[in-house]
């Protein structure tokens, strides 16, 4: 598994721009950065998401689970679910996991690179896909700080019920409070089902709780019956 890795190389050689100018974006604060990023054609959130935090911690807390579970890592296959810069779909990679990624058309060339310069295989979905084609076949589905963002988080919950998902992972939602409702992008829309993501999480999985909100869900074996 690759431990040395340099995002901010990784994030310059994508893009291409003078070191110089990638040192200056990667300094200013988020809001402070967005015009550089513009005049350089660099996405800020994929710098956000790449430089000022990575999602491996957690990535990891889902491989740990997963290990208690009894499951061999390397035999997986998973999705990254609106993945930006797919820390989970890196992760699993690296740990053999056969990975896919999904997003909008321009946000999965960044991933996309980033896994290839890995020597990666990697599945690519883009918007719009039917959620029973993205979920067919997956053991794990991984969504990231994703649903909140959507109109109707239920829709990709349903699909991987439909098609036999072992395991889900959520990060806040569907436990996100009023606060986390005022952040950009997450959408009252998403708030106001959470209660219903909620109860169709637990009537066909098992929470098994990981940091903070995160959990990861696994499926339950239905109940043979008796005779």
């Amino acid at each position: 598994m690759n431990i040395s890795e340099d995002r901010f190389e990784v994030v310059l050689d994508y893009y291409g721009v003078p070191e110089a100018v990638m040192r200056e974006i990667a300094r200013l604060g988020q809001p402070e950065r967005k015009p550089l990023c513009k005049d350089h054609g660099v996405c800020p959130y994929v710098v956000r998401t790449m430089l000022d935090y990575s999602r491996y911690p957690q990535a990891e807390d889902v491989a740990y689970l997963l290990r208690q579970a009894g499951e061999d890592i390397s035999r997986l296959s998973m999705l990254d679910f609106g993945c930006l810069v797919a820390d989970y779909a890196v992760m699993f990679a690296r740990l053999g996991a056969k990975v896919a990624i999904y997003d909008d058309v321009e946000a999965v060339k960044f991933p996309a690179y980033r896994l290839a310069r890995e020597g990666f295989d990697v599945e690519i979905h883009t918007l719009p896909t039917e959620g029973d084609l993205l979920m067919k076949g997956k053991d794990l589905v991984v969504f990231g700080e994703v649903l909140e963002h959507l109109e109707d988080p239920l829709v990709p919950i349903r699909a991987c019920i439909a098609q036999g998902v072992k395991y889900i992972f959520t990060s806040c939602y569907p436990f996100g409070d009023d606060e986390y409702y005022t952040l950009s992008g997450h959408l009252k829309s998403a708030q106001d089902l959470q209660s219903d993501c909620i109860r169709l999480l637990i009537g066909h999985y098992d929470a098994l709780p990981s940091r903070d909100k995160s959990v990861l869900w696994r499926r339950r074996e239905p109940v043979a019956a008796n005779g």
